[in-house]
Parts: C-alpha cells; structure tokens; sequence
C-alpha cells in the first residue's frame, strides 16, 4: 500500500527536467524542487517514462533520468504520508 499510494503521488507529482551529460547526468533543477530522495529515501520511485516500460513503450523525450523533482513541500508531504504508513507494514 505504502508503494501505491507513494508510487501514485510520485507520478502524480512528478516533474522531470534533466540532462545528460557524457557518461553522467547533470540536473538542471529549480532552484525550489528538490530530488525526492534525499527527503525521503526510503521512498520507492518507478520513473517509467525513463524506461520503455510505459504505455507507448519507448522512452520519453525529455525523461534523462530516472529521478523524480518535487517542490520541497510536496517532498515534505510525500515522506509524511510515507511516515505515517510505514508502521501499517503494507506490502
């Protein structure tokens, strides 16, 4: 449950603007948004427009990296509700 609800405002939420870089991956974040594991790093992130497991199935454009860029407080919000369904020990 922990994984839906998460993996849900993830997607809902999400906001990806990166770029690579030769063999790294250079963000060009906000100066407001912050990678949302580093607020919540326990926090299950599934960036599927990433990936080619998406309902057109090829990456995105746009999508050069799996890395989920949230406003601080809808991190903050994320990893209270992540919080406060740890202890339920959902699947």
């Amino acid at each position: 449950m922990v994984k839906c609800v998460s993996s849900f405002l993830l997607f809902s939420l999400l906001s990806v603007q990166a770029m690579s870089a030769e063999s790294h991956i250079d963000l060009h974040q906000p100066k407001d948004f912050v990678d949302i594991t580093t607020v919540a790093p326990d926090v299950q992130v599934d960036i599927r427009y990433f990936t080619s497991h998406n309902f057109i199935g090829r990456p995105i454009k746009g999508y050069n990296a799996p890395v989920c860029l949230l406003t601080r407080p809808a991190a903050n919000a994320v990893k209270q509700v992540a919080d406060r369904l740890r202890p339920l020990d959902l699947p």
